[in-house]
């Protein structure tokens, strides 16, 4: 690997033997790194370079060593970019520095060249986005030679439009609508839409509802975290029926309701968790695979988990603290296994005492054990 040798000086300049930093050309991978020396006089424990781009930024962690091999981000982007080195006592949270001390030098040039293997043809689709990105639309089209939207592909865009989609499009790369205020993202008719990678609609500002159409299978962790979306559906028909960890993390949206066919969370992590605004959570009786203490957690204002009717599944909802009405539903919703192999509903001592011993008979006369 090849070093870019920088000095770190005390005055708060960067010096390198050329005016302009070469971070490399368009899609190379872990070919180059940034090695900075530091002068005497420059403290801290933590080191990060933030890069700038006219269409991305991004702040990463230096190793123990001081350096950092130049990220593959960085290379997506061809043309003109500013660093700078922070040197701080604490760690950097949300771009944020709370410690006591920090250093962070003047902007730098740098430049990333364009590569052979990026596109040497300019068709009608680049002066599409080069418009659109410029702020000429308000409506983006997502073109139909299109398949996949990949990572980061929208980063920090700053107006506010609305996107519609190809229905050739089979997947949305992670982090592609990154920190931008789209107001729609549009579906059509007969999406051919399978894969939502993981943070795929993570932190959108302006996105109010959105859709999951029903070609989806494979839904990513973290997906909508973050974001201003107040409700999520799920179209009829949907093909999703696992939901990993952290599906549904930090979400802005007082309801839920998963969609039939779900069959349960293919994880022993966290799946509906830290929801300060979650107050209704509806499971459909597909569900087959046992519902665990962690699964939901940390939902503060959760109160009522709705079954469907007929629920014939295992489950813990101990971490929340539900109302009388939500515990005696459930009771009722529970499918009835006289004759059967019994199965369990625990609740928490402090849910339980909500209810009186008639109210929990409904249950047990269903050959239901509840805790």
């Amino acid at each position: 690997m090849h070093d870019i040798k920088i000095n770190v000086k005390g005055d708060g300049t960067l010096l390198h033997q050329e005016t302009t930093i070469r971070l490399g050309t368009t899609k190379e991978k872990k070919r180059a790194r940034l090695a900075f020396v530091l002068d005497d006089t420059i403290e801290g424990s933590f080191f990060y370079v933030k890069f700038q781009h006219p269409r991305a930024t991004y702040l990463k962690r230096c190793g123990s060593d001081i350096t950092l091999t130049v990220p593959t981000e960085v290379l997506t982007y061809e043309g003109k970019w500013l660093i700078s080195f922070i040197a701080t006592n604490t760690l950097i949270e949300n771009e944020t520095i709370s410690g006591t001390y920090a250093y962070v030098s003047e902007p730098h040039d740098a430049v990333v060249v364009p590569g052979i293997l990026g596109s040497s043809v300019y068709i009608y689709e680049q002066e599409y986005i080069r418009t659109w990105i410029e702020g000429t639309k308000a409506v983006f089209e997502i073109p139909s030679t299109v398949k996949r939207i990949g990572p980061y592909f929208l980063q920090d865009y700053p107006l506010e439009i609305d996107v519609v989609m190809s229905n050739t499009v089979i997947e949305i790369g992670d982090h592609a609508f990154y920190l931008t205020k789209i107001k729609s993202i549009t579906f059509p008719e007969g999406s051919g839409v399978v894969t939502f990678k993981d943070y795929a609609f993570y932190r959108i500002n302006s996105l109010q509802e959105f859709i999951v159409p029903n070609s989806v299978v494979n839904y990513g962790k973290y997906c909508f975290s973050n974001s201003s979306i107040n409700k999520l559906t799920f179209e009829a028909g949907n093909k999703l029926t696992y939901f990993p960890n952290y599906a549904f993390n930090n979400i802005g949206f007082s309801e839920l309701e998963l969609p039939r066919g779900t069959l349960g969370f293919n994880t022993t992590g966290q799946v509906i968790s830290d929801n300060r605004l979650l107050t209704k959570l509806t499971l459909p009786n597909t569900f087959n695979t046992v519902i665990q203490a962690i699964h939901i957690r940390n939902n503060s204002a959760l109160n009522n988990i709705v079954l469907e009717g007929g629920w014939n599944c295992s489950a813990n909802f101990s971490n929340s603290e539900l109302t009388k009405e939500s515990i005696i539903n459930m009771f009722n919703a529970l499918k009835n296994l006289s004759g059967q192999s019994s199965k369990s509903l625990t609740l928490g001592s402090s849910n339980l005492a909500k209810v009186t011993s008639s109210d929990i008979q409904v249950a047990t006369a269903k050959n239901w054990t509840i805790s």
